[in-house]
């Protein structure tokens, strides 16, 4: 029987509450989830701006990312602009066009952490927080442990 812990940290209850809440965004604009993903992770992460950033920090293929970029920018949502420093590097930007969107799903993944700390208190939420910083850090150790040792192979 899987328990409350294992549940929290395989994320599909998050994902699926996520994914629910997204449906009328994602419905209103003619986006596919990975796009809508795409816009928030712009709108957010600031200098973490290419494709290959997004790839790391949103987990995606490349495959998903170039299809999601080339629809977004069909849309005008998206602007890509090459590095004046490194030729090498595209960045991306959000048009204007983007901006009401990326608005509704910071509001929608706010609601989203309110639903999840309702009834906690706010030194519990400290230690979840705490906890989960160190969780990750240590999940992210494992993975960057088991890329290395697979090149070594």
């Amino acid at each position: 029987m899987i328990d409350n812990f294992e549940l929290l940290i395989s994320g599909r209850q998050l994902r699926r509450l996520y994914e629910k809440k997204c449906e009328a965004i994602v419905k209103r604009y003619g986006l596919r989830k990975v796009e809508a993903d795409i816009i928030y992770y712009l709108s957010s992460y600031g200098s973490c701006d290419t494709a290959k950033d997004i790839m790391q920090l949103e987990h995606l293929s490349k495959a998903h990312i170039s299809q999601a970029l080339e629809k977004l920018e069909k849309l005008q949502y998206v602007e890509r602009y090459q590095d004046e420093a490194d030729k090498r590097w595209v960045h991306l930007v959000l048009t204007r066009e983007a901006f009401p969107i990326a608005e509704e799903i910071f509001q929608l993944r706010q609601d989203i952490v309110s639903i999840i700390f309702r009834g906690v208190t706010d030194v519990e939420r400290h230690y979840v927080l705490q906890a989960a910083i160190k969780m990750v850090a240590n999940i992210n150790r494992e993975l960057e442990r088991q890329e290395e040792s697979n090149l070594g192979n």
